[in-house]
């Protein structure tokens, strides 16, 4: 490939990035005059339990509960965050991330940054892959077939189970936000969060955090999901 047909190709690319933000313009500008400032943004909340103080963020969801209010913005993830820079004190999403792919998962994080404010905060919840290593080591049947951990996903032996529910996308003929096409650890999530400008990156646990608005988790889900947030979870927490 010639230098001027290289050329040719970023200058394509890099028009067609112009296009996709100025596509979104319409769209900030709504959601600016809707929510008027700084929001609190759920990301992949779904529209079983309406948190107060809290915009959710999600994509053709199934309503968990009669009569509850479905999300605030209907809206597909990969095409970035319809709000402009520095909308979010806080962003809370949790069991989302890992139903993106590598690249889908690098501009998520990265739009995440662009829209909270110098301080504000961001808090993920995804499987723990170091735990679900652990327990494929060890042959711990008994953990796989556990509903709470691996969502019904037992697949009649171990070695199918763990790669299910790590990276059940590629099992899938038709690929859909209900599997995972990611798998993440302390490692590479932190890394990922430290290469684009979040500081002060820590590990947590469940319904703990120093920041207030965090520390009622369980309000965020209905009841019967709850039980899911045992050792198999990943939780950090990130100031940008």
């Amino acid at each position: 490939m010639n230098i001027r047909l290289k050329n040719l190709i970023k200058k394509t690319l890099k028009n067609i990035e112009k296009i996709k933000r100025a596509t979104l313009f319409p769209y900030k500008f709504f959601y600016r005059i809707k929510f008027g400032g700084l929001i609190n943004l759920n990301i992949g909340g779904g529209p079983g339990v309406y948190t107060e103080g809290w915009k959710i963020l999600d994509y053709k969801g199934v309503n968990w509960g009669e009569g509850k209010k479905l999300y605030d913005i209907n809206w597909d993830i990969r095409r970035g965050i319809p709000l402009f820079d520095f909308s979010c004190k806080y962003i809370y999403c949790s069991h989302f991330l890992e139903h993106l792919n590598w690249y889908e998962g690098n501009e998520f994080l990265a739009e995440c940054y662009r829209v909270l404010i110098t301080g504000g905060k961001i808090r993920i919840l995804v499987p723990d892959g170091d735990c679900f290593i652990k327990k494929f080591m060890e042959k711990n049947e008994s953990f796989f077939r556990n509903p709470d951990y691996c969502f019904n996903h037992w697949l009649g032996n171990i070695t199918d189970t763990f790669l299910w529910n790590i990276l059940g996308a590629y099992y899938s003929r038709k690929r859909g936000f209900d599997r995972h096409a990611m798998f993440y650890n302390y490692e590479n999530l932190s890394y990922r969060l430290k290469n684009l400008g979040f500081k002060n990156i820590a590990q947590s646990e469940f319904n703990t955090s120093k920041e207030a608005v965090f520390t009622e988790e369980k309000k965020f889900f209905p009841k019967e999901l709850n039980r899911y947030f045992g050792e198999n979870n990943l939780i950090i927490e990130a100031e940008k």
